[in-house]
């Protein structure tokens, strides 16, 4: 079955910059709640995936110490896609996932025409999709994007009192 699904999702082209990004509709957390993915002004990266993907869990790292690194300033979403429960929890406490990870059905994964995965989207705080990738990407690739932006797009760091 896995196969069959890689093979369906092996063609088209992920959404093109300047589209504007698709709900994230019946989102599920991992225990089950409905997921709330508003877009809320900052920029945000999703990232469509799956459990049983290799290049989705070989990425994991990269992801994970990327929102390390931004902070607050720029937020990550992961979209689990035809995944098991209880894999995705194993993987989120494996690698001490600190971003919010939703389970969605493969209707979502195509309005964001995620036809391969791991896809990967920038959305600006616009909610418009600035820069997209199917494949594995890594820390360098969604840093040098992130700075593409316009400074203004870019919240300031907080700093301690």
């Amino acid at each position: 079955l896995a196969l069959l699904v890689v093979a369906l999702m092996g063609s088209g082209q992920p959404l093109a910059p300047g589209t504007r990004a698709p709900p994230v509709q019946r989102a599920r957390l991992p225990d089950g709640r409905l997921a709330d993915l508003q877009f809320d002004g900052r920029p945000t990266v999703v990232n469509i995936w799956a459990t049983w993907c290799p290049p989705c869990v070989a990425e994991l790292p990269d992801l994970v110490e990327a929102q390390r690194s931004w902070g607050d300033r720029v937020k990550l979403v992961g979209l689990a896609t035809e995944s098991d429960r209880d894999q995705v929890l194993a993987l989120i406490e494996r690698f001490a996932i600190p971003y919010q990870v939703a389970e969605i059905d493969g209707r979502t994964a195509a309005l964001w025409n995620a036809t391969s995965l791991p896809s990967t989207y920038l959305v600006d705080g616009t909610g418009t999709v600035v820069w997209s990738a199917r494949g594995q990407v890594d820390r360098e690739v969604l840093d040098r994007e992130l700075a593409k932006l316009p400074p203004a797009s870019l919240p300031r760091p907080v700093k301690p009192r």
